[in-house]
This record gives C-alpha cells, sequence and structure tokens, in this order.
C-alpha cells in the first residue's frame, strides 16, 4: 500500500530501517514549501528549506505541503530516518550532498539508492 501525502511518496522515499520519529516545527513566516523539503533550523527556533541563509542545523524532513506567508507555521516532520536523496528537495541552487553531514548529527541518513 503507498503511503502518499499530497504528491510526495514516502515509501519510495525511504532509503533503510531505521527508525523514524515524527515531531514539530515552526516554518518561517514568507515560506512556501513542498512535503519532503529538507529543513534546517535557525537560532530563533523557526525553520525553513535547508539552503536558506542562516538555516544550518539540519534537523527534520517536511511531512506535508506548508504555505508559511500569513505568518510561522507550526508543522508535522519526520525527526529521524533514512532517506533516498532524490526524494528530497533543498533550496535551488544548493546541493544535497552538501547537507549529508550535518543532517547525519541528528540521525536523518540521506543516502544515495541504486
Amino acid at each position: 500500500m503507498k503511503n502518499t501525502i499530497t504528491t510526495f511518496e514516502w515509501e519510495a522515499a525511504k532509503a533503510g530501517l531505521f527508525p523514524e520519529v515524527v515531531g514539530k516545527a515552526i516554518i518561517k513566516s514568507g515560506a512556501v514549501l513542498e512535503a519532503g523539503s529538507l529543513l534546517g533550523e535557525h537560532s530563533d527556533g523557526t525553520s525553513n528549506i535547508a539552503g536558506e541563509v542562516d538555516y544550518t542545523d539540519i534537523n527534520a524532513i517536511l511531512i506535508e505541503d506548508v504555505d508559511a506567508t500569513a505568518g510561522d507555521t507550526e508543522v508535522d516532520v519526520i525527526l529521524t530516518g533514512e532517506y533516498n536523496q532524490e526524494y528530497l528537495k533543498v533550496k535551488e541552487d544548493s546541493d544535497i550532498k552538501s547537507f549529508i553531514k550535518a543532517a547525519r548529527k541528528n540521525s536523518i541518513f540521506i543516502k544515495e539508492v541504486y
């Protein structure tokens, strides 16, 4: 059975058996993000897509699409697990590979799956 949230296929994104933990994050006002976005946390406690300036603590993956244009928005996120890098989104002009080490510190394992 496929577990699809919006247009994101979680079963296809998984790349291992490391346990997934779900939690919450606050998406920074003004951000419009898609499910599968790799998130970094700012020192003010808000999160935004990996690659945004000052969002360097890579610590979650967005579960659903979010439109935070009206203000900071609380969302559900995945905090741990193993994921196929092809399914994760980062800021345009950023390279997912540059976030692998930072994500690993928070038990998010980004893999190249063949």
